[in-house]
């Protein structure tokens, strides 16, 4: 079957045609299926992030934010649980990121203090800079006690009563008196983030707005060592002690859209709107060093971000890209770049978001099509990593708000009708789906409505078409019929041909004809230049589409 190439020209060996299908091998197309709710419970608007963890006990949660809520998901639980610690305001265009930093979950959002969730502890999120404020003419008897005072976080050194007025230590270093008990400066407030991620044992942010230097676009900072709950004044003894420091880059390269660790070549992935540097840690002083990779192109839709074991897709200012912390290789060039960027609506293109579909060796990027009037997705672009050819679907006007990478619950048979799956006809999934596993990689999404869904439903509608050719070199030729070359088990496929004379003709595909009782759809398509379609209807059961057996005549020369 020919490769998905719409920015192709005609006689290439490439079709434009290849909806709600995914290429399975390098010859042929397999179905793609519908997005059904995994359980009926939703969030109170469209989701803007997410994060899938395991906590020390395998035990799997689902993080998931909205505008202003924060909310989780557990195995065996109907409900999202709003586990936001404040009312949140997310701007439009920014959204959650989240990662996991030794059995927690931190989440930012740029406009609120960074939050944290302790695994197994905690109920709701919280700052991450957290202590016991600070009180006037109390006892602090217990060495290493913390405290919040004067927007830092101090610890005690030595015992005593603190000072009867005043408003508790303050400054960055050691020894400081207060009444008679003694603190040493430990934290400041961390900055206020869009980009995080956690390169070695350190929790790093991007894009920040700090007590330092306040608006901070091409800003990266990071935390102590081992603690990100830690941010040291910058130059600060205790910064100093624990490796934690800044990073501000000098270029027109626009604002950090992304912080990925973990690369083949590179310990972090800074990706701005015009360019990509990389940072490599190498221990105090400097602690990390940075080095520009792309200085012509960088990423404009931060969520199209897919980090992927030793590297990282993403959308580029100018196609797709694949990056291994030392380069960047187009994968969308002379294929479907130019194809994307006519069919996305750019007004929205922060609401590009990726996810790795590794079960099929597949990344996907749900996009709003220049027919979305709400910024929600509608569309996706698949690209099969390991044979390198793509495909695309359309799921629906407003579908999907977030799609993502998750680890299955796990349910047992007891536990489905408290998630409202009272009887197999309910089920969003056939029993033997990994989504009923505990920890198995899959790929989920929230729909329009705030609902976990999973693409487990039954088949889409799916079309692919052929090549176009010259079928009888230099004349003209009458097509006869056609049989679809499609094992299917349950649906009718149709066949339809488009006919040119010249290649300049508009394309345009007659009749689609079902198969008669010789497995032949009949045809009366005349002219020089011919491709065929294969429909196969929403429901059918099949595995792969491969093309069509053509028979015809040759025909005039005009």
């Amino acid at each position: 079957m020919a490769e998905f190439l719409p920015d192709m020209p005609d006689l290439a060996t490439a079709t434009s045609i290849a909806i709600n299908v995914i290429p399975i091998t390098p010859v042929s197309y397999g179905p793609f299926p519908s997005l059904q709710p995994y359980a009926i419970s939703t969030m109170d608007g469209p989701c803007i992030g997410s994060l899938s963890v395991q906590d020390n006990g395998l035990v799997v949660y689902l993080f998931a934010g909205t505008q202003d809520k924060l909310y989780e998901l557990t195995a065996g639980i109907a409900a999202w649980i709003d586990v936001s610690g404040a009312v949140y305001d997310t701007a439009e265009g920014d959204n959650w990121q989240f990662v996991l930093f030794n059995n927690t979950v931190i989440a930012t959002n740029f406009a609120d203090p960074i939050q944290l969730f302790s695994l197994d502890v905690s109920t709701t999120f919280g700052p991450l800079l957290t202590a016991p404020a600070w009180a006037t003419s109390t006892a602090y008897l217990t060495l290493g006690q913390q405290v919040l005072a004067n927007g830092n976080r101090y610890v005690l050194t030595q015992t005593g009563t603190s000072a009867a007025t005043g408003t508790g230590p303050s400054g960055t270093g050691a020894g400081i008196v207060d009444g008679t008990a003694e603190w040493n400066y430990q934290s400041g407030p961390p900055p206020q983030a869009r980009r995080i991620c956690t390169p070695k044992n350190f929790c790093m942010v991007g894009n920040t707005d700090d007590p330092v230097g306040g608006f901070g676009p091409q800003r990266v900072w990071w935390s102590a060592s081992g603690d990100a709950t830690t941010w040291p004044a910058p130059g600060s003894n205790a910064a100093i002690q624990t490796m934690s420091d800044f990073n501000d880059f000098y270029g027109n390269f626009g604002e950090i859209t992304g912080l990925v660790d973990s690369l083949a070549n590179a310990d972090v992935a800074i990706f701005f709107r015009h360019a990509v540097w990389r940072g490599l840690f190498v221990g105090p002083p400097d602690v990390f060093d940075f080095f520009p990779t792309e200085n012509v192109r960088g990423c404009p839709a931060p969520n199209s971000i897919v980090p992927l074991g030793a590297i990282v897709w993403y959308l580029g200012e100018d196609g797709f890209y694949n990056f291994d912390g030392a380069q960047s290789t187009p994968i969308g060039a002379d294929k479907f770049d130019n194809w994307f960027f006519k069919n996305v609506n750019t007004a929205y293109l922060y609401n590009v978001v990726g996810a790795a579909n590794v079960p099929n060796k597949v990344v996907m990027w749900a996009f709003p099509s220049t027919a979305s009037v709400d910024g929600l997705c509608d569309s996706i672009l698949l690209y099969r990593w390991d044979i390198e050819r793509a495909s695309y679907a359309f799921v629906g006007a407003s579908a999907i708000s977030w799609m993502m990478r998750v680890l299955t619950f796990g349910i047992t048979m007891d536990e489905m009708p408290s998630l409202g799956f009272t009887d197999t006809d309910t089920l969003p999934a056939s029993l033997d789906s990994s989504i009923w596993v505990g920890g198995a990689l899959s790929l989920a999404a929230i729909n329009g409505v705030g609902a976990l869904s999973y693409f487990t439903g039954p088949n889409l509608a799916a079309t692919v078409s052929t090549q176009t050719k010259q079928l009888t070199q230099g004349r003209r030729t009458y097509v006869q019929s056609a049989r679809p070359l499609v094992d299917l088990t349950q649906g009718t496929p149709t066949v339809a041909f488009a006919a040119r004379v010249s290649l300049y003709d508009p394309e345009v595909f007659g009749p689609a004809v079902p198969p008669d009782v010789s497995g032949e759809c009949p045809q009366r398509s005349d002219g020089r230049y011919h491709n065929a379609e294969i429909n196969l209807p929403a429901g059918a059961i099949w595995t792969h589409i491969i093309g069509v057996d053509t028979t015809f005549i040759p025909g005039g020369f005009r």
